[in-house]
Order: C-alpha cells, then structure tokens, then sequence
C-alpha cells in the first residue's frame, strides 16, 4: 500500500485562484441577494443574518445544556421558547 504524500505548501497561482473562487462567489451571493431584496434595504440586510440567535444558541447550549428555554426567546404555551 503507498504512503500518501505529504503536505507542500501551495503555489502563489493556487493561492491567487483561490481567492478569486472566494472572490467569485461572495459577488454571486451578494448579488443575488440584491436582486431579491434590493428594494427594501431592511430586508436585505435582515435575511440570512441570524446574531441573535446565534448567542441565544450559544449559552443555551453550553452553559445551561437545554435548547427548549433560550434565553431572549418567546416561550410558547407548550413550554418551549422560539427564537
């Protein structure tokens, strides 16, 4: 069975093609979000960006071990809480 080869560093061309990918695709996505809510600056700023409930998230699932009773969340009558 062959060994696998070891990690080379990559090229200056491979690290300059990467980030035109990244580039590439970061200009698509903005994009494409423009053209869906360009109208209204609100909207496009609000979708796809999810802080709050990021850090609702976080210490519900580190600190406390329970998902059902975030922190800043709504509770809902089964006892549960919505972000």
């Amino acid at each position: 069975m062959a060994s696998l080869p070891t990690h080379t560093p990559m090229a200056p061309w491979e690290r300059t093609l990467q980030w035109w990918l990244f580039l590439l695709v970061m200009l698509c996505s903005l994009h494409g979000q423009w053209l869906a809510h360009g109208h209204d600056p609100y909207e496009f700023l609000r979708h796809g960006n999810d802080n709050l409930g990021y850090y609702q998230w976080l210490p519900a699932t580190f600190i406390d071990h329970d998902h059902y009773h975030m922190y800043w969340a709504h509770p809902l009558l089964n006892g549960h809480s919505l972000s």
